[in-house]
């Protein structure tokens, strides 16, 4: 699936949060820009240590990373453990549960993200609730979709 990366405007000042805890240290705004090319939102987001394009979806009950994108997080998937099944569009599959350090969308970052690591089956990593739920509100337009914390 080739596409193009949207565009990410970001307003000051940088929050952080641990996740599970609804109370921003300072208001942050960041937009997302609709792909023309197929009609979805993407972001490149910083995990733990690494750089990694993600679908956002709200459908996605978790945050699930491809095996690769795993690896560029910093995510030893040697060591996983395969034991949470799944659904996905490709079929039913098998998953790892995983908590990633942090996830970092322009100036929003979540701390301590539940999530899953998929071997197969998953062409792209899903950006999904267990970091949209910590947001206030995720609002999208015909053009944009505005993530505030």
């Amino acid at each position: 699936m080739a596409c193009a990366p949207s565009e990410t405007v970001e307003s000051q000042p940088h929050a952080t949060a641990k996740s599970k805890s609804k109370t921003p240290k300072s208001a942050s705004v960041v937009t997302l820009r609709k792909n023309p090319s197929d009609g979805q939102f993407w972001t490149q987001a910083r995990v733990n240590t690494g750089s990694v394009r993600f679908l956002v979806d709200t459908g996605a009950g978790m945050v699930a990373l491809t095996e690769m994108d795993a690896k560029k997080a910093g995510v030893k998937t040697r060591d996983l453990v395969y034991d949470l099944p799944i659904r996905t569009a490709g079929g039913d599959n098998m998953a790892a549960r995983i908590v990633l350090d942090r996830i970092s969308v322009g100036a929003i970052t979540i701390k301590d993200v539940d999530a899953m690591v998929v071997p197969t089956g998953l062409d792209v990593s899903l950006l999904g609730m267990t970091y949209l739920g910590e947001l206030q509100s995720v609002q999208a337009s015909p053009t944009a979709m505005t993530l505030r914390f």
